[in-house]
């Protein structure tokens, strides 16, 4: 497939189309789907920077995208709520919930990369600290038991999902 013309390999393309299938084909059927994540964050070295450029658009005319920024979500939450996430970290896994429903349990696991990350992260220019976690890849805390790791994790799900720091974008060709 290659990259688009006057880029370089550094860029990666992402291609799908009506036969290509998707997560809710994969997932089966369900009255919502919540697939938030930030890409990549199972590896080491993760990407300083992700962005997307549609080159072509579906017949379908494809779907919204959700950002929401995790730095004003850690804002949002109390100096001492901060002040606890500060020290932990986040264990991720490549080993999704659409790895495994794409290519079952045994082998997702088998070949899952993996790695922990601060669940606070500070922007490298900015210094501006933000939340580093993601849903569908991050599955436990460090040091902590399950059921802790678990209720944590649940409220700053539930947290990041706020409206009040998302923006929904209409896809059109060309679009950055």
């Amino acid at each position: 497939m290659g990259y688009p013309a006057g880029t370089g390999p550094e860029f990666h393309v992402v291609y799908a189309d009506e036969t290509a299938g998707n997560l809710r084909t994969l997932l089966g059927p369900h009255t919502a789907y919540d697939l938030w994540h930030v890409d990549q964050t199972f590896t080491p070295n993760v990407p300083s920077t992700t962005f997307f450029w549609v080159l072509e658009i579906p017949e379908s005319g494809g779907g919204d995208t959700a950002f929401t920024s995790l730095t004003a979500a850690y804002d949002a939450l109390s100096p001492a709520f901060r002040q606890l996430l500060g020290g932990l970290s986040l264990y991720h896994t490549s080993a999704s919930v659409g790895e495994v429903a794409r290519i079952g349990t045994e082998r997702a696991l088998k070949e899952a990369v993996s790695t922990t990350h601060p669940l606070v992260i500070k922007h490298p220019v900015t210094g501006k600290p933000s939340l580093f976690i993601n849903p569908t890849i991050a599955r436990k805390i460090e040091g902590f038991l399950p059921e802790e790791s678990d209720n944590l994790l649940k409220f700053l799900h539930d947290h990041i999902k706020s409206l009040d720091f998302s923006c929904r974008l209409k896809w059109e060709k060309g679009t950055v």
